[in-house]
């Protein structure tokens, strides 16, 4: 999970948790003893190539798009997804989201639910994007 925070959904997900934060690693520890967790901006994540079949991100890529670093993380989200596996993202932006496929596509990312809003107690959207297949020796394509 890229910003798992204090991890909320790090028990229900078992999920390996990434935060830049160490207050908000701390209180994931101490709330999660036995969690996985990681400390990174998600800029490299510190994964292999393929070692995962999703990847969540709940309410963190607003702060991203807004630090213009959507494409890096675009970019190490689907390095470290095996073929066929899930990006999930909670809430892409504050405001337009129209760029998020366009920009997806490019790393490999076809959208299977995009910027629906499918919670009656949040108000944020719902993008399910799962990277494709690439032919053997084709890198996802960057800007």
């Amino acid at each position: 999970e890229l910003g798992c925070g204090i991890g909320r959904f790090l028990e229900a997900t078992g999920a390996v948790g990434l935060d830049i934060s160490w207050g908000m690693l701390a209180e994931a520890r101490r709330r999660l003893p036995k969690a996985p967790l990681v400390r990174g901006s998600g800029r490299e994540l510190p994964f292999a190539d393929a070692a995962f079949d999703a990847v969540l991100a709940i309410d963190t890529f607003p702060y991203i798009v807004q630090a213009g670093l959507a494409e890096i993380h675009l970019a190490e989200a689907a390095r470290v997804l095996e073929d066929g596996g899930e990006l999930l993202v909670f809430n892409y932006a504050y405001g337009s989201e129209e760029e998020f496929p366009v920009l997806a596509g490019r790393y490999g990312f076809a959208p299977e639910m995009a910027g629906t809003r499918p919670f009656r107690a949040w108000d944020g959207s719902a993008w399910r994007l799962r990277r494709r297949a690439l032919p053997p020796g084709r890198a996802p394509q960057s800007a």
